[in-house]
């Protein structure tokens, strides 16, 4: 797919931290986006297991009907308090996840992975609510 990340190691050699490298359209994209925006994910659904692959077989055959661009998976940026972009997504096989937004599109299957940033007026309290539901959700599951 061509990301390209950078593994940040310690004198030991364990690793810190993984990040994109400076200056790449990745790290840009990653620096831009808000609570709120939509990635998009256009995955082979033939690599899928078989409910899995039928689902996303299904949600592409719609869109196409609908004329809509056939994506199958979605997922939302959600800010962590210290501004690092995860995504929240809902799976068949794991239910609801947060992911940190670099590692979900560097491990990504999809063909095309699309960013839709929404323009909207994000307010800190708004952040906090969601965090806050988002918690809420996965510690009741």
């Amino acid at each position: 797919q061509g990301v390209k990340l950078r593994e940040l190691k310690d004198m030991e050699g364990n690793l810190i931290k993984t990040t994109y490298f400076s200056g790449s359209t990745n790290e840009s994209i990653s620096e831009e986006l808000q609570t709120g925006d939509l990635v998009l994910f256009s995955r082979p659904c033939s690599m899928m297991r078989p409910c899995g692959s039928v689902a996303c077989l299904g949600t592409k055959l719609t869109a196409t009907a609908s004329q809509i661009m056939p994506y199958d998976h979605c997922a939302v940026v959600i800010l962590k308090r210290d501004g690092t972009p995860q995504l929240m997504e809902q799976t068949w096989s794991k239910g609801a996840q947060l992911r940190p937004y670099d590692l979900r599109i560097v491990r990504s299957l999809a063909e095309t992975i699309v960013v839709r940033p929404l323009h909207f007026r994000r307010t800190k309290s708004m952040q906090r609510r969601i965090l806050r539901s988002w918690h809420r959700s996965t510690n009741a599951a």
